[in-house]
């Protein structure tokens, strides 16, 4: 593996896109700035609500990146919707990271990945 990390949720476990600045990410964003969200699977409650954060950034005028983090459960589940949905400039992947989604994606999974 390229890198590894142990992590226990806490709080992150509970993170809702409720609890992001959306206005300051658009404030970024008219300043030409740049939005970076990490742990789209760290943070399974930020999913539902992601793609209007990065929108609204990304109308604004902010380049937008992800950094999925490793999927515990490996199914990798909803990343492509959110990268194409959302517009975003950069997917931001380890190796390892990028090896699954491939195999998710080649297996069929476009439309789950």
């Amino acid at each position: 593996a390229d890198r590894a990390f142990a992590t226990h949720r806490g709080r992150v476990a509970t993170c809702r896109v409720s609890d992001a600045d959306v206005a300051r990410a658009v404030e970024v964003g008219k300043a030409g700035g740049h939005v970076h969200i990490a742990g789209f699977y760290n943070m399974p409650g930020i999913r539902a609500g992601l793609k209007k954060l990065l929108k609204a950034a990304r109308r604004a005028g902010a380049a937008t990146s992800l950094n999925p983090q490793w999927d515990a459960s490996e199914a990798w589940d909803g990343i492509v919707d959110t990268f194409t949905e959302a517009e975003l400039d950069f997917l931001l992947c380890s190796t390892a990271e990028a090896d699954a989604l491939s195999a998710k994606l080649e297996a069929g999974g476009a439309g789950d990945a």
